[in-house]
């Protein structure tokens, strides 16, 4: 690395800047992206240096493009501009030249959260681990994969949040979603007719979002598709008719492990139907207490041991007296 002075007509805006544009604006959109720092720039020049490496046609910028751009608009006005200060980065892959973009712009507050996470899957592109990315920007690993989810949204749902239109918890539930999933999202968005918070859970999972921790069978054997959320501790099942499949199986299997434990009876009752525990009374086994098995629309299910009805306590009560 070495410093040295650069004419502006040497130098260009690198593809690999985190905030490089798609094609080189005009005088008055640099003057709109420069317009908080041009003042300084035309009182006191550019103060610090841009950070460059060489290429065929002069020097890319890694970092530094306002106040290149600064440069270029007073340098219109005026006829001219003195070189620019500048670090000249040597023998530095595409991996690294986007790292040190990164690094500048997060240490200047300088770039939005969306323009990072992007930033950080560039990286992942150019050959860096995530281990490498948390180390590097001082994050763990599952930040870094939260980053990464939310890079790999449609760029829509990304501009949503951007203008602040997209709350950030339906973003992380976005995240989850399948790219169909997310088009026919924004299909909705237009119609305004998209969920949103807990009716988005419901919509991404087929009506229900049944969380794995309610499972009653092992997670490993089973055969659907688990959707696993970065930013909690849950997954999801995708599909609540797999789920179901598996959950009645398993709430078969509980229920013949109490007959054979000798309950007098045990009764599940249907999906979503409650169990009125106030019309029921406390029975032990040999007192002919059933056990009532009560499976819920969320796919919890609860388990009762040991009752009677009012009516039979209120009989054997009489019967004993």
């Amino acid at each position: 690395m070495q410093s040295q002075a650069i004419a502006l007509n040497q130098l260009h805006v690198s593809p690999l800047n985190m905030r490089a544009e798609k094609k080189p604006p005009s005088i008055k959109r640099m003057a709109e992206i420069a317009a908080n720092i041009l003042p300084t720039v035309r009182e006191k020049g550019i103060l610090s240096d841009l950070i460059v490496r060489k290429n065929n046609s002069g020097y890319e910028i890694i970092a530094g493009r306002r106040r290149f751009y600064a440069a270029s608009v007073i340098a219109n006005e005026r006829g001219d501009f003195p070189p620019l200060p500048c670090e000249v980065w040597e023998n530095i892959t595409d991996a690294d030249a986007r790292e040190l973009s990164l690094i500048e712009n997060v240490a200047r507050e300088d770039a939005d959260e969306i323009t990072c996470y992007e930033a950080f899957s560039a990286l992942i592109k150019d050959g860096k681990t995530v281990d490498e990315i948390a180390r590097t920007f001082g994050k763990t690993e599952r930040e870094v994969k939260q980053s990464l989810a939310v890079a790999n949204l449609l760029p829509r749902v990304r501009d949503l949040y951007r203008s602040e239109e997209l709350d950030g918890g339906d973003l992380q539930l976005l995240t989850m979603a399948t790219k169909t999933q997310q088009r026919d999202w924004l299909k909705l968005w237009d119609d305004s007719d998209a969920p949103t918070s807990h009716s988005l859970k419901g919509w991404l999972f087929g009506g229900a979002a049944i969380p794995t921790k309610v499972a009653l069978f092992d997670l490993a054997s089973y055969a659907g598709k688990i959707v696993g959320d970065l930013f909690s501790e849950e997954g999801y099942f995708a599909s609540a008719e797999d789920f179901w499949t598996a959950q009645d199986e398993a709430i078969a299997a509980k229920r013949d492990a109490y007959i054979a434990a000798k309950w007098s009876e045990v009764v599940v009752l249907e999906r979503g139907a409650h169990f009125p525990q106030w019309d029921f009374v406390k029975a032990s086994k040999k007192q002919g207490g059933r056990v009532y098995i009560e499976p819920t629309h969320t796919g919890e299910v609860r388990f009762h041991e040991g009752y009677i009805t009012q009516a039979e306590a209120h009989r054997a009560e009489a019967a004993g007296g």
